[in-house]
């Protein structure tokens, strides 16, 4: 699953559409057509992670930030998720400076 995952991360167009999923459910749905299993409570954990790290300056996680993640899922899971996240971070910005032509 990661040489997938990285694959597909390096992939704008599918950048673009994961982006533009307004559910977890449909994310879960787009991401199972490209191959990619996960549970509904693992991209909740993975959306709280992003949208905790993008709406604080902090690097760290609170204790109840890393309960909500570790919730039952395997560490190698998590490993997994936190870094996809990284790296679809890193590859959002560079999208986000890309379009906006480095105005952002």
């Amino acid at each position: 699953m990661d040489e997938k995952l990285e694959k597909l991360l390096q992939d704008e167009t599918f950048l673009q559409t994961l982006l533009s999923k307004e559910t977890d459910a449909e994310v879960q749905a787009f991401l199972k057509e490209n191959e990619i299993e996960l549970t509904l409570e693992e991209i909740a954990a993975v959306k709280a992670g992003v949208e905790a790290s993008l709406s604080s300056d902090s690097e760290e996680l609170s204790a109840a930030d890393l309960e909500n993640v570790v919730g039952g899922a395997s560490a190698d899971t998590i490993g997994k998720i936190v870094n996809a996240v990284c790296d679809a971070i890193g590859k959002v910005g560079d999208l986000v400076h890309k379009w906006t032509r480095g105005r952002w």
